[in-house]
């Protein structure tokens, strides 16, 4: 069983034994941590800004200027250590090479990222197609509210 499956069970239970339907979190962490749940290092001031750095890169929308599309103005790339932590790394979409383009396109693809295929009624490739590495695609991504 995995961390959040174990955490989703926790959750469960709590509801049963409290005959609730509707928690918070708050409520269910201070549960856990009376019944001996670890609680984990708190979250220096340093990763907190860096968290928001990366929520704003995320949420950044650009327009192609033929199609009208919309798509993401940053990509995210995560690298491997040696010491087995992930390393995310950020890039603009229109500076991106095409290799780099590709393998965020195929992480957020694998990662379910909220895109949808549609198929290519354009005989010129868009700026964002371009972006992702699409070059000669079929089908175009097309990002979902």
């Amino acid at each position: 069983m995995t961390k959040h499956e174990e955490m989703q069970a926790f959750v469960r239970y709590y509801k049963r034994q409290n005959k609730k339907t509707v928690v918070t979190m708050a409520e269910i962490a201070k549960a856990a941590i009376a019944q001996g749940w670890p609680v984990p290092p708190p979250v220096s001031g340093e990763e907190r800004l860096a968290k928001q750095f990366a929520d704003a890169e995320r949420e950044e929308i650009r327009y192609d200027k033929k199609t009208k599309r919309p798509y993401r103005a940053n990509l995210a790339m995560t690298q491997r250590l040696k010491d087995g932590k992930q390393l995310a790394l950020w890039i603009d979409t229109d500076e991106a090479n095409r290799s780099r383009s590709r393998s965020t396109s195929r992480m957020r693809l694998n990662g379910g990222e909220t895109l949808q295929w549609k198929r290519k009624a354009e005989s010129q490739p868009s700026l964002s197609s371009i972006a992702l590495g699409l070059r000669h695609a079929q089908y175009l991504p097309v990002l979902l509210g």
